[in-house]
């Protein structure tokens, strides 16, 4: 599996591959143009989103250590829990109960994430990073009041390895992911007592709302089924 994937890799990057830009600045221009004068920090960007929308929605490149330090940075700051309540997260549904144990526990017990982590992929998901995160939202838990303490909630098809032993135990499991995320952040929101707003952290391209085939057709996914749901109560980045 590995030779195949890297040989799909190789041909894709080939694909990819464009020409060198001749002039980066005038290239940059209209970007750089752009922060001049609408640009804002990361943090209070992010801070200021929170604040206004029912669902945020990060789109994430996977195992980036500074991008997730950068969501732990943003879960650290006390005004986040003021207008965040839960974060919905790209990761197996079937560990729920494991992450409400790690959450409620008065110590901070990484197996219990690290399992879930283990049972993501047929390889796992060795992204400490995404451990981090976790740690770090169980360490501002420990000093919020019972009705303000963060939630997390997995969001993403059900992998529990030791039912699945034969392809036709698999089919059981495999659903259209995209769907069923949003599905399940839609039945959550429409559930929660807690009325503060929602962090959804996904992968890239389950974020984007209006990515398109190249015929045109919209790409069925997860922000983009958000969106039909939430309308302008949806904010992507």
């Amino acid at each position: 599996k590995c030779e195949r994937l890297y040989r799909h890799g190789m041909k894709e990057l080939e694909f990819r591959n464009r020409q060198p830009v001749a002039d980066p600045n005038s290239h940059l221009k209209p970007y750089v143009e752009f922060l001049q004068k609408q640009g804002r920090q990361p943090h209070s960007f992010m801070m200021e989103a929170f604040s206004k929308y029912q669902m945020v929605v990060m789109g994430e490149i996977h195992n980036r250590p500074t991008y997730w330090a950068f969501n732990a940075q943003l879960v650290r700051d006390p005004a986040f829990a003021r207008t965040v309540g839960t974060i919905y997260t790209e990761l197996p549904s079937n560990h729920q109960e494991s992450i409400d144990r790690f959450l409620a526990q008065h110590t901070c017990e990484k197996e219990l994430v690290i399992q879930m982590l283990r049972d993501f992929f047929e390889l796992g998901w060795p992204c400490k990073p995404t451990l981090d995160f976790f740690v770090a939202v169980w360490e501002v838990n420990q000093s919020l009041p019972v009705d303000k303490k963060l939630r997390i909630r997995l969001v993403d098809m059900q992998r529990p390895w030791e039912k699945i032993q034969k392809r036709e135990d698999w089919q059981a499991y495999d659903v259209n992911r995209d769907s069923f995320m949003a599905k399940n952040v839609l039945d959550d929101l429409g559930t929660k007592i807690d009325k503060r707003n929602g962090f959804f952290v996904v992968g890239m391209m389950h974020a984007m709302e209006e990515l398109c085939f190249a015929e045109g057709t919209p790409r069925h996914s997860a922000g983009w089924h958000l969106k039909q749901a939430l309308g302008d109560q949806l904010f992507t980045v």
